[in-house]
């Protein structure tokens, strides 16, 4: 699993990385994302996270954290997370 540290969108394929990270910029997940026991995802402030939606059925992205989430956003410098879409056929949440 790689995920992306970049100001460019990077694309993440989803998938569980047995590692401490860092997203920052702008990540687009395309696939489930999963933090296993004893790492951390860090999120860093000013950061834009993409994440597909699906137009049909009924299960979508999953975001699995089992380590610890660390989204360090502020009302200055705030983290997002949000649907790739514009489409509302396509939006999750």
């Amino acid at each position: 699993m790689e995920y992306w540290r970049q100001e460019e969108l990077g694309q993440l394929e989803g998938g569980t990385n047995a590692a401490n990270t860092v997203w920052s910029g702008v990540v687009r997940v395309t696939n489930h994302v999963g933090v296993p026991t004893g790492f951390t995802l860090t999120v860093l402030p000013n950061t834009l996270v993409l994440i597909d939606g699906h137009t049909t059925g009924t299960t979508g992205l999953s975001f699995y954290v089992n380590g610890r989430l660390d989204v360090q956003g502020t009302e200055a410098d705030p983290v997002t997370f949000t649907c790739t879409s514009t489409n509302m056929n396509s939006r999750w949440g």
